[in-house]
């Protein structure tokens, strides 16, 4: 007899989250391990991100375009008030100065939560 389709098996629902989870470049299986090889990469200090822009002010595209995000998640972070940001009727604009620190702030506090983990996570 063969075996039965309707029955769950989680073998098949892990190789199947891996299929779906494939890089469209590398198209090798993403999975992401249990602890992040950059843990101890981020012991050391950091070096700061500089921007190589030459615009004084960045929008919303720029700085998805530099960061490689969606629109929304731009916006989320900029009406949030966590990145400081001007808006001009529809438009919102961060001035370079102000994108640097903010994601050099992003990072060190990354690197921090990574090295100390809360005790409600563990």
């Amino acid at each position: 007899m063969a075996p039965s389709t309707s029955a769950f098996d989680p073998e098949v629902a892990f190789q199947a989250q891996l299929t779906i989870r494939t890089r469209s470049v590398l198209r090798k299986p993403f999975v992401r391990p249990l602890e992040s090889p950059r843990v101890g990469a981020y012991a050391d200090p950091m070096e700061d991100v500089h921007v190589q822009l030459d615009k004084p002010w960045l929008s919303v595209a720029d700085i998805c375009e530099y960061m490689d995000v969606s629109t929304f998640v731009v916006t989320s972070v900029l009406r949030s008030g966590e990145l400081p940001a001007v808006k001009f009727g529809r438009e919102w604009r961060v001035a370079r100065e102000d994108f640097e620190t903010w994601l050099n702030e992003q990072r060190r506090g990354s690197a921090s939560r990574s090295e100390h983990p809360s005790p409600a996570a563990g």
